[in-house]
């Protein structure tokens, strides 16, 4: 009864660097009871400490002098605080406060630095109240720490954050002060202090090389941008500062443990621009994709990586990698990871996986914040190259066709079209005629010509070519091969044009116009991807063979000049080398009873003779022996035809 009871805690709410008392509970009390509470803040930049909000609870009776003792826990050179202060609350107040300043207004608060508040005694003034209020010596102290907007600032870079464009080398840094009291100037320039450049390196260009940055009153972090240009991998990259300033009480500082800040100087850890999507065949058993490290080599940084399955399947497409690990020296640019791969036989599509590079770690402790992992470039993709021929090797067959033309009339030849290997997708194929003057043709040549067993070769080899749309229709066709199709048939014709002719040839070739899948090639045999069509000989495109009219009756003396020249003439075709029999004979009947006598008149009775391609009268040398005897008949015969080695295409 009639007792004090006085609770308090101590905080800095704002900028004012004046500790404040203020309300802070609300206990129960009896009748004639007094409650003070109090908290301590800094209110604005006068650098002063205000206890307010003091509060007297349920009894306000009576004038009351709380006297207090007030330390600076922190050893710093002279009083900071007067040691003892007192405050009153009057008659019927229940709200009080008190002003407490600095002894030394210059003074350098650093933050989390502490004061401590302990009541000594509570009384009432005057003589009307006898019964004096007391401490609660449970909670007669309390201590309270110099907030950040309240204290001076000690500045220097925030080593843990940075941003580095990797497109363009653009770094943005920040820096960070500890304590936000007042305003502050801050000089910074590119590069090592003097001496610290670490040895083996060079200075790496940072544009701009030189700056300031300001802090308003309350401004915590303040960011600094800038453009690298890398020219080697002995670059490093740093930013340092050279000044502090600050006009306002305490002044400010230059933290010298983050005074530097070495930018990536252990390099960005990605995968090399020509490993970051990569395509392989299966059969090369392993793919080694490149990781590199760009800006800074200083260090040794290990790469953490594994493999992530996508449409490929570990275990049975690749060899599955968790955990691996891959190490870069000190100064080394480059390392190799290798991933292997499982080969099938069995057609298949692309597939692909990917390999991520998950953690960088150097043992160096760079203030940089060691090495670090691309934002970009940390994930490889690998494609598996679709094997095996997945959508199919295309052949046509038969791979020759010998014909002959039809007497008068046009005739269908069917060609059929297999598709071997895979039966994936679906693929769109063209059929063409060539050889006989097409207008693809010297297309055909030019994308073929050096490449042996294919129809650019068969094409230059060519002796005779057939004539589009007088020996065949010219052919130009689309097909379609669906999913799991596997042959189709086109139909080519041959026509009869009544000219004699030679044998002639062109060709049916195939080409893939979209959809994969690839054409037959000199690899593949016996398929192929082309037909050659010969068109025999025909119209007796080697003559109709007999003696020209001038050798049909001949006279020749055996005294005078025993030997005749008797012509054989082949008429309007003669386009292959023929040999030609001939016997002489009494008979035109064939009856060669009475021949015996001849080889007592001619030096030969029988023989044979060549007549060449491209020559229509040929020559045939008959020598008499002298006799008594004046005529017999020289009967020809037709023998073979050396071209084709075909017994057809004459007529005696």
């Amino acid at each position: 009864m009639g007792s004090v009871q006085i609770n308090f805690e101590l905080t800095f709410n704002d900028v004012s660097r004046i500790m404040t008392f203020n309300d802070v509970s609300r206990i129960k009390v009896t009748m004639g009871s007094v409650q003070i509470n109090f908290e301590l803040t800094f209110n604005d930049v006068s650098r002063i400490m205000t206890f307010n909000d003091v509060s007297r609870i349920k009894v306000t009776m009576g004038s009351v002098q709380i006297n207090f003792e007030l330390t600076f826990n922190d050893g710093v050179t002279g009083a900071v605080v007067s040691p003892r202060g007192s405050m009153t609350c009057g008659d019927g107040e229940s709200i009080c406060t008190k002003d407490v300043n600095l002894i030394n207004n210059d003074i350098f608060l650093e933050r989390d630095t502490s004061f401590t508040v302990s009541l000594t005694d509570v009384q009432y003034i005057g003589s009307d109240v006898t019964i004096p209020p007391i401490i609660d010596l449970e909670q007669s102290a309390a201590t309270f720490q110099v907030p950040q907007s309240a204290a001076n600032s000690k500045v220097g870079f925030l080593l843990s954050e940075i941003v580095i464009s990797e497109d363009n080398y653009q770094v943005v840094v920040m820096v960070d002060r500890v304590g936000a009291y007042g305003a502050v100037d801050v000089n910074w320039q590119a590069g090592y202090p003097t001496g610290g450049l670490p040895i083996g390196f060079n200075e790496g260009t940072v544009t701009p090389n030189s700056g300031l940055v300001s802090f308003d009153h309350g401004v915590s972090q303040r960011a600094i941008t800038v453009l690298l240009k890398p020219v080697s991998i002995q670059d490093l990259f740093a930013m340092h500062i050279t000044s502090v300033q600050s006009s306002d009480d305490g002044g400010a500082r230059e933290d010298q443990e983050r005074s530097l800040f070495e930018i990536a100087p252990s390099g960005i850890i990605s995968f090399d621009e020509n490993s970051r999507n990569i395509l392989v065949d299966e059969t090369e058993g392993e793919v080694q994709l490149v990781i590199q490290r760009q800006l800074g080599a200083q260090g040794v940084v290990t790469v953490v990586y594994q493999t992530t399955a996508s449409t490929a399947v570990p275990g049975q497409d690749y060899v599955e990698i968790s955990g691996g690990v891959v190490r870069l020296r000190d100064g080394q640019q480059t390392a190799t990871v290798t991933i292997g791969l499982l080969a099938e036989n069995s057609p298949e599509l692309e597939k692909v996986f990917f390999v991520n590079l998950t953690s960088v770690d150097s043992s160096d402790g760079n203030q940089g914040g060691g090495p670090l992992l691309s934002m970009l470039h940390s994930v490889a993709m690998v494609t598996i190259d679709a094997n095996n021929d997945p959508f199919g090797v295309f052949s046509i067959a038969p791979v020759l066709v010998e014909t002959t033309e039809s007497g008068g009339a046009c005739k269908l030849i069917e060609l059929t079209i297999t598709r071997t290997g895979g039966l994936f997708g679906q693929v769109l194929l063209q059929v063409r005629t060539v050889g006989g003057g097409e207008q693809w043709e010297s297309d055909v040549i030019r994308q073929f010509a050096n490449m042996t067993g294919t129809i650019g070769a068969a094409l230059l080899a060519a002796e005779r070519n057939a004539s589009a749309g007088l020996d065949y229709r010219v052919l130009e066709e689309s097909i379609i091969f669906r999913e799991n199709e596997n042959s189709d048939t086109v139909q080519l014709e041959v026509c009869d044009d009544n000219e004699p002719e030679p044998a002639e040839n062109f060709y049916v070739y195939l080409t893939v116009v979209a959809g994969g899948g690839r054409v037959a090639g000199p690899g593949d045999t016996p398929q192929r991807g082309f037909t050659e069509v010969i068109i025999l000989g025909n119209d007796n495109f080697n003559g109709i063979i007999g003696f020209s009219e001038s050798s049909l009756y001949v006279s020749v003396s055996e005294d005078v000049n025993p030997t005749v020249i008797l012509n054989m003439d082949r008429g309007s075709a003669f386009f292959e080398t023929v040999t030609v029999d001939w016997r002489a004979s009494y008979s035109t009947s064939g009856d060669i009873s009475l021949d015996q006598e001849l080889t007592n008149q001619l030096v030969e009775v029988e023989g044979s003779i060549q007549c060449p391609a491209r020559v229509q009268i040929c020559e045939l040398p008959i020598t008499l022996k002298q006799d008594l005897r004046a005529a017999y008949i020289v009967r020809p015969e037709f023998r073979s035809v050396n071209s084709y080695n075909f017994e057809t295409g004459y007529t005696v």
